[in-house]
This record gives structure tokens, C-alpha cells and sequence, in this order.
């Protein structure tokens, strides 16, 4: 066994009787695997909070969409000469979007109106191609699917009416009055995602299109690609084929805010928690100071015999490395094995405390941490890297150590 490393090790299991010594060493070890315990963790559940987000968002809504500059483009628009050549595309689907409002009770409710054609939405939205009773909307029947938590708040189930009102006037004898039109409820979605599930509806694109008077216009057209992240690409090949009066955006854009925001938070909090891991490297300097103190006579006699003073600082990087390698090792287990229980971990809060995590905030109800090995990667490197660099100042100390005048008092 190399010289260097075998004092090394044997200088940290020496350490153990020397009290004060081996406790800094302790929570110096600990410390490491407490921050590295709270990085995985909370960026695996970050992961897994934006994972579900995203799933649940692109289950009912296209990958990228086509729409129209400044009006809504005629029904017959054929896309199909700017999108051949685009093997990535799976399908396509027309809508028409719009505002409404819902009574509920004594007030309104805002709600999202989407106005599709059954059988093309089915391809483009993977939460609806589940629902059998897509295929009830047909034209000119005025039927209406809801979200599970909108039809709980409005109290409906399949089979009854909701009116719904459209925030623009009709001019009639009377007067001017708003555009109201009773829908029948035909069936319930529940897409996972609170706010889809909350406030939006579907009708058939035809009864979209008598109840914000479109006439024979859509908004656009929308497009499921193989691969959800190839659609910034997309975008930007179809701004070069699509004609000047449509233009072309996906879901990244859509959903930018949100997004940003989350990986604004990650950086925010990998940077805030690896202040731990900080600490506990500074209590390793702070231990291999004392070691090499403690250690002055040994130090002396190895240069004596010898050894070079290069030597002398590899043992206390040496020694300063196998408790930052402990500490990673602990907190990546520790880590990795609470993520993998975190589910588990809230289900037992949520039925003893009633702890739960809130829809209407994070818009899921459930938490998946994901583990990303790239992540637990860079942990492990900053936090081995903060161990060595701890270790250069006490092992360049001991590698200045004059032999003479450590054993002057021996």
C-alpha cells in the first residue's frame, strides 16, 4: 500500500480517541451528508414537480401550434404543404378558443371554452384519447365535457345543463343582452392537472363556432409531435415555410413563465443548500489544523527518516478526502433512499396530520421525485471538490513543518 495513503487512513482512525478531535471529525462527516441529503432530495421533488407539470399540461394540449397573425384563419386553411416534410409531426387538430362564464351558486365563474373536433383532438391530446365519450360532442347537439373539479363545484353530473355566457352582447328588441346558450353536460375529463380540471370545458369546434360567431374561422391548428422536445426546432423550421400571415409557437413559450420560475428556484436552492456542504468542509479544515498540530512530532520524524515534504501534504489530503468521501457516500444513499420514499413519506402525513400538498398551487396533488444522475453527479463533484480544497491549507502547513524545532521540546 502507498505510504501516503496508509498514514492517511490511519490518521483518521486514530483520530477516534482523541475526543474533541473526533468529534469535529464526526459532525464534519455528517454535515456533508446532511447538505447533500437535502440537495437530492429537494431537487429530485423540484424534478418531479416540473416532470408532472409538463405531463399534465401536454396531456391535454398540443406540442406546438399554427395560428394566424391577426385574424382567426378560414376553416378550409390546409397546413399540410408546411408540415410534410416535418417527420416529427404525428398529427393535427383545428380549435377554437374563448372565454365564458358558468354560474355557480349566487356569482360566475370564468371558464376556458375549447371548441374541438373530436376524432383530431383525440391524436393531438393524450388525456383525451382515454375518453370514450369524446366522440358525444357532435355538431349542433350543444354538448359539453367538463372537468371533474369544475363539475364538482358546479355540482352537475352527465345528463344535466349548465348555461353558459359569453362575455359579448346581442342586439335585440329589448335592448342589448349577453350571449347565453345552455350546453348539455355529456360526460367528466380529469386530466390530473388542477387548473385544466378547474376551469376548462369542450364542445364540438362547430358549436364553438356558432357561440362566439367565428362563421366559418378557427384559431389555428394544433400539432403533436414524437418527441415533445423537438418542438423549438419545429418552430423554428416551420417559420421558414409557413406564409407570412401564420405564425407558429410551442408549448416552451406557452408555459415560459411557469418554467423559468422552477429552474430560477433549482439554481437558487442547489446554491443555498450547498452552503452546508460549505460548512462541513470548513470543519474539516478546521479538524486537519488540529490533526496537524497534534500530529507535529510525527510529522517531524517522518521528515527525518525521509519523506518528502510533498509526502507529508498527500497524507493530510489524504486524510481530509476520506471524510469528505464518507460524507458524499452517506448523503447519496441517505438521499436517493428518502427520494425514493417521499410518496410515501407524504401519505403518512397527509392521513395523520392532514399535511398534503395544495392543487391550486402547484397545480398536482401528488409528489414523484425524480432523480436526475446528472444532478447527483454535480453534487457529489462540488462536494468532493470543497473537501480537497479544505484540505490545502492544513497539508501545506504540515509540509512547511521544520523537523528541528518540532522536537526541540520533545
Amino acid at each position: 500500500m502507498n505510504l501516503e495513503i496508509f498514514i492517511g487512513k490511519r490518521y483518521v482512525s486514530a483520530s477516534r480517541g482523541k475526543g474533541f478531535v473526533s468529534f469535529i471529525s464526526i459532525v464534519s462527516v455528517l454535515g456533508i451528508a446532511m447538505g447533500i441529503i437535502a440537495l437530492i432530495v429537494v431537487l429530485s421533488v423540484m424534478n418531479g414537480i416540473t416532470s408532472e407539470v409538463r405531463e399534465k399540461i401536454l396531456s391535454m394540449t398540443a406540442h406546438a401550434k399554427i395560428v394566424a397573425y391577426k385574424a382567426p384563419m378560414p376553416k378550409d386553411t390546409d397546413i399540410t404543404p408546411y408540415i410534410k416534410n416535418q417527420k416529427e409531426v404525428l398529427a393535427t387538430a383545428p380549435y377554437i378558443e374563448g372565454q365564458a362564464l358558468i354560474n355557480i351558486g349566487q356569482g360566475y365563474k370564468g371558464v376556458q371554452v375549447k371548441g374541438i373536433k373530436p376524432s383530431a383532438e383525440a391524436r393531438v391530446a393524450d388525456a383525451l384519447a382515454k375518453l370514450g365519450d369524446l366522440n358525444t360532442l357532435k355538431a349542433g347537439e350543444f354538448n359539453v365535457i367538463v372537468g371533474v373539479n369544475l363539475a364538482n363545484q358546479l355540482g352537475v353530473s352527465k345528463g344535466d345543463k349548465i348555461a353558459v355566457v359569453v362575455p359579448k352582447t346581442t342586439a335585440t328588441a329589448a335592448g342589448l343582452i349577453p350571449r347565453i346558450k345552455r350546453f348539455n353536460v355529456s360526460s367528466t375529463f380529469k386530466s390530473g392537472h388542477y387548473l385544466y380540471d378547474s376551469t376548462l370545458i369542450l364542445i364540438n369546434i362547430d358549436d364553438a363556432a356558432k357561440l362566439f360567431q367565428r362563421k366559418n374561422n378557427i384559431d389555428g391548428f394544433q400539432l403533436k409531435l414524437d418527441d415533445l422536445f423537438k418542438a423549438q426546432d419545429l418552430v423554428k423550421k416551420l417559420k421558414k415555410t409557413l406564409p407570412k400571415s401564420m405564425y407558429a409557437f410551442d408549448w416552451t413559450s406557452q408555459n415560459k413563465a411557469y418554467f423559468d420560475a422552477v429552474r430560477t428556484e433549482k439554481a437558487a436552492m442547489f446554491f443555498i443548500l450547498m452552503i452546508i456542504v460549505m460548512v462541513a468542509a470548513f470543519n474539516i479544515l478546521s479538524t486537519l489544523v488540529m490533526v496537524v498540530t497534534d500530529k507535529q512530532r510525527d510529522i517531524a520524524i517522518l521528515r527525518t527518516v525521509g519523506v518528502s515534504p510533498g509526502a507529508i501534504m498527500r497524507i493530510f489530503i489524504i486524510q481530509g478526502l476520506v471524510l469528505g468521501v464518507l460524507g458524499t457516500v452517506l448523503g447519496v444513499l441517505g438521499g436517493v433512499l428518502i427520494s425514493y420514499f417521499v410518496p410515501d413519506i407524504m401519505s403518512f402525513m397527509d392521513k395523520n396530520f392532514g399535511f398534503r400538498l395544495p392543487a391550486e398551487l402547484y397545480f398536482i396533488s401528488n409528489l414523484k421525485p425524480r432523480i436526475d444522475i446528472s444532478i447527483v453527479v454535480t453534487i457529489v463533484s462540488s462536494s468532493l471538490l470543497l473537501s480537497f480544497l479544505a484540505t490545502l491549507y492544513p497539508a501545506y502547513k504540515a509540509s512547511r513543518l521544520q523537523p528541528a524545532r518540532a522536537l526541540a521540546y520533545e
